[in-house]
């Protein structure tokens, strides 16, 4: 009889593991950034990008990387749903989590090393990424950092943001553009480098592989990049379909200085029957909308936004050449019947909120 209830509490167990696992987060992107507000005092956002199901976690464990206790995050963003925020829809049946905390550290970092590592980090990353231990992605787990330097010469700094979310969904074959709309509130400089995505601080995911080297290596018509100086991801052309991680190293740089990383984990999806007719969306600082309708054209489209203040609109195409300006206020019909078949890039500014978005023009 004994050993019947130890084999019972084993097999509850199990069937709890099963259950636990089977209702996991399955991290697709993230990145964090932080905002001075005092004195070693900083506030810090972590964003991730997950399923838009129930299984989706309320908290996340952050590490502030001075040797104090890790700290639970509640979600702070979307509506309320049995007493917690339930993020909010980031497109493509995908959901954006934003987990905001507050630190203040005892004093900087002792001598030679000058900065604190704020991570966080978790054992659900999704599965099937296909350039990420050969598809078995769900076993690597997710991580994601942002450096914070202290100097005596440095005395107020905050990280770099992206108004855009770290993922993207792109077509096979057609040539694939990402503007991550990076923002320095100080003004820093930054540069862009295409790294591997990391399981655990200094260590990468196992048997990743760059995006052009799925499904063959040296493959001349299957170019991938992002642009050390603007943070653009190209991809020229996709020839797989399937999931794909990268990861993004953003230095910040202050007077020719070094004064803060960041290490994004981005997320690709390349499909070959989405249909990407409809609105392409952005998220402005102050919480409005930006909306473009309809995605694909044929070079007649719409802008629409959520309040009543005036943007400037710039139209280029993939090699910054200005095609069109406008000032929009409210809405605006675009009509560019001339312009060849295409993708292009629509950057919406004003004092408070710059973005871009593209869109795909076909004849």
């Amino acid at each position: 009889m004994k050993s019947s209830r130890h084999f019972l509490k084993l097999f509850i167990l199990g069937v709890f593991m099963v259950a636990l696992h089977a209702s996991a987060t399955h991290y697709r992107a993230g990145d964090i950034s932080y905002e001075y507000i005092a004195p070693l005092t900083y506030k810090v956002t972590v964003r991730t990008i997950t399923e838009d199901n129930l299984a989706d976690r309320d908290s996340v464990r952050i590490r502030w990387g001075d040797g104090s206790s890790d700290e639970i995050l509640m979600r702070s963003n979307g509506p309320i749903i049995n007493g917690y925020h339930n993020g909010e829809p980031a497109g493509f049946g995908f959901k954006r989590n934003l987990y905001i905390g507050t630190h203040t550290y005892a004093a900087a970092p002792p001598s030679p090393r000058n900065y604190y590592i704020i991570s966080f980090n978790d054992p659900s990353r999704v599965g099937n990424v296909i350039n990420m231990n050969n598809g078995n992605s769900d076993d690597v787990p997710f991580y994601a950092e942002d450096t914070l330097f202290f100097d005596s010469n440095l005395t107020v700094n905050s990280s770099p943001v992206f108004i855009k979310d770290p993922f993207d969904y792109a077509q096979i074959n057609q040539l694939f553009v990402h503007n991550q709309n990076p923002l320095d509130p100080d003004g820093d400089s930054l540069s862009f480098e295409l790294v591997k995505p990391l399981m655990a601080p200094g260590v990468p995911a196992p048997n990743w592989r760059t995006p052009q080297d799925v499904p063959v290596p040296n493959d001349l018509g299957n170019q991938f990049s992002v642009d050390r100086f603007t943070g653009n991801i190209t991809w020229d052309v996709p020839k797989l379909i399937g999931l794909y991680n990268i990861g993004i190293l953003v230095k910040e740089y202050r007077a020719g200085v070094l004064i803060g990383t960041v290490h994004r984990d981005f997320h690709i999806i390349i499909d070959n029957n989405h249909n990407t007719t409809g609105i392409d969306q952005q998220k402005l600082n102050d919480g409005l909308f930006v909306k473009l309708l309809p995605n694909p054209n044929s070079g007649n489209f719409k802008l629409e936004m959520d309040d009543n203040k005036t943007y400037d609109v710039t139209i280029s195409n993939l090699i910054s050449e200005i095609i069109m300006t406008a000032k929009v206020q409210k809405e605006h019909n675009f009509m560019m019947n001339d312009a060849p078949t295409g993708i292009y890039l629509v950057t919406i500014s004003n004092d408070s909120n710059v973005t871009t978005l593209k869109f795909s023009l076909n004849k």
